[in-house]
């Protein structure tokens, strides 16, 4: 009987020890799920910070694409207008050639008439025909004429030297205008491509850390089962 007892107690003895190893277990396994939800959270404020720097960020760099892209929408319009202004400048080149042509078309013919009335001042006529103008008066009119035109030829000169310069000024500015049109289109393509591969980079995770409800569920379990098993 006495003998009975002993196993008994013995055997009651073991299963106490065992219970409290495996308590000492889960409470091991606890604490270290504890460490690393800690750890979790850690992690997830760090995160959460870094986010909101790289909103901050994107939020600048939005101000700044839209502020580039008001500066592209300027620069297409500066483009049109000296676009505009140039092909104006070519209309009125094409013109001023004309006149230019016409302009010494039209002295070329003073100076045959003024050659002309040279020769018939020794005759005493003008044209052949008796003239109440003397030859030195019909000769100082032609001359006058010759001087205007050589005088509207030297303006058209000048005027379309003018505008050739206004003409290259344009095309310069011109090629300026579309070279940083260019340089601003690549660099809001480069900045849109950087977002969208940072914002890939820091996607969230699908898979959740622990909760510490979770957690502290877990642990009551651990106990209940250890009370139950004790009494």
């Amino acid at each position: 009987m006495h003998t009975l007892l002993d196993l008994e107690i013995a055997d009651y003895e073991r299963t106490v020890a065992e219970l409290n190893n495996l308590l000492k277990e889960r409470s091991g396994e606890l604490e270290n799920t504890r460490k690393e939800s800690l750890a979790y959270q850690s992690k997830i404020t760090s995160l959460v910070e870094h986010i909101g720097y790289l909103e901050s960020q994107k939020k600048a760099d939005d101000e700044r694409m839209l502020a580039f892209k008001e500066t592209v929408a300027n620069l297409k319009e500066g483009l049109s207008r000296s676009r505009k202004h140039e092909e104006d400048l070519l209309q009125s080149e094409v013109r001023l050639e004309s006149e230019l042509k016409a302009a010494q078309l039209r002295e070329q013919d003073l100076k045959v008439r003024v050659h002309t009335v040279l020769k018939q001042q020794k005759k005493g006529t003008v044209g052949g025909v008796e003239s109440a103008e003397t030859p030195s008066e019909a000769q100082e009119k032609l001359q006058g004429a010759m001087e205007q035109m050589r005088q509207k030829v030297r303006d058209l000169t000048e005027q379309l030297q003018l505008s050739r310069s206004e003409a290259e000024a344009s095309r310069d500015e011109y090629d300026r205008l579309a070279q940083r049109h260019q340089a601003i289109a690549l660099e809001l393509e480069a900045r849109e491509a950087q977002w969208k591969r940072r914002l890939q980079r820091k996607e969230p995770s699908h898979t959740a850390p622990p909760s510490f409800a979770a957690l502290a569920l877990t642990g009551a379990v651990s106990t209940r089962r250890h009370r139950s098993l004790t009494c």
